[in-house]
């Protein structure tokens, strides 16, 4: 989720892990590689996941800064992003692997949303996908990692509600792309 480039989408997304925990190979790796964690930074808080050859249903809710995953009806794992402010290591200390270099912090909380073909040469299937965007707008106040301070800072810009109801609603994308297309 929130990929911001395509072409390199690995240090640019969260990914969210599938696999067969049921396997050898998956139940033995890392915690933070296995079903429902955050890939490399958060394992899930407890496994749900079905056997093979069962359907496991995901909710995967994406606001803001806060990404929160249900599996098989119960909630397993949740990130806020602004916690990972280091691409070396997690907020708990654990290292991240070297080729996730960008800090989750520093993500733009929109993108494209990415589904995984095949995983460790084992084919994934996928059926029923929805999508809902939300509408409520976000009351928090826009934040950003400033390189050159090291924190994080709130962001004042003039006309911050407008902003958020032109790119946060439906109605307010419509009317922005109504105005821009000549």
């Amino acid at each position: 989720v929130y990929c911001s480039d395509t072409k390199n989408w690995i240090p640019n997304s969260v990914e969210i892990q599938i696999a067969d925990d049921h396997s050898e190979q998956w139940s033995k790796a890392d915690r933070t590689w296995q079903n429902a964690a955050f890939f490399g930074h958060k394992a899930s808080t407890k496994s749900t996941v079905k056997k093979p050859g069962k359907w496991n249903h995901y909710t995967i809710t994406c606001q803001d800064h806060q990404i929160t995953i249900i599996l098989n009806g119960e909630k397993v794992n949740e990130m806020d992003l602004r916690q990972w402010i280091s691409a070396k290591q997690n907020p708990d200390g654990s290292d991240i692997p070297s080729w996730l270099t960008k800090p989750k912090s520093e993500l733009p909380t929109k993108g494209y949303i990415g589904l995984q073909g095949k995983h460790a040469g084992a084919p994934i299937y996928y059926r029923n996908i929805k999508l809902k965007v939300q509408t409520n707008l976000s009351t928090e106040p826009i934040r950003y990692f400033n390189r050159a301070s090291g924190e994080l800072e709130t962001e004042a810009v003039y006309g911050e509600g407008f902003l958020r109801w032109t790119y946060e609603n439906p109605q307010g994308k419509l009317s922005l792309e109504a105005m821009v297309k000549r």
